[in-house]
């Protein structure tokens, strides 16, 4: 029998585990307590982002991974990753983007200290989405509004130091 989690349940366990990374950076890393607005408007290819605006310190989480099966990827990894950013932030002397600070301040909130997210795979909602492979294998996944740019040659995606046009291998995933 698997049991199906509702959206407003996911969004109660992310909280949740939000909750308890502020306990513990306030606990072990002399954090003081502060506002943290979660949001869930992030599209495209990240997962996650923290940052600060005008209403102050933020996590924004990819709304498509959260509807998708691998949804809990965003409790395990994404969260501990982006609080140190958030960690960070507040303190910089602890680390700074990825660094090695950073990374210790990720792996003592749980996550796995890694600069990107283990494979996750998840289909936009709207339209066909394509899988890409660079010439090294590295695979991308597109929208279908943008693999149709990329075929029409109007853009292209740069990958780490590669870039991905219409010459590039692709399926639909």
């Amino acid at each position: 029998m698997t049991f199906e989690l509702k959206l407003l349940d996911k969004i109660a366990l992310i909280e949740s585990r939000v909750g308890k990374l502020a306990r513990k950076a306030n606990k072990f890393l002399d954090i003081d307590p502060f506002k943290l607005n979660v949001l869930y408007t992030l599209r495209g290819q990240r997962i996650g982002i923290a940052g600060r605006n005008s209403d102050g310190l933020f996590i924004n989480l990819n709304s498509f991974v959260l509807n998708s099966d691998s949804w809990k990827v965003l409790l395990d990894e994404v969260l501990p990753h982006e609080y140190a950013h958030i960690v960070c932030m507040i303190r910089p002397s602890l680390g700074y983007m990825h660094d090695e600070g950073w990374k210790r301040i990720c792996v003592f909130l749980g996550g796995n200290g890694q600069r990107v997210a283990s494979d996750i795979e998840f289909r936009y909602t709207v339209g066909k989405t394509y899988r890409y492979s660079t010439d090294e294998g590295e695979k991308v996944l597109v929208s279908e509004r943008r693999h149709n740019r990329i075929q029409e040659g109007k853009i292209f995606l740069k990958v780490g130091n590669r870039m991905i046009n219409k010459m590039n291998r692709f399926e639909v995933a």
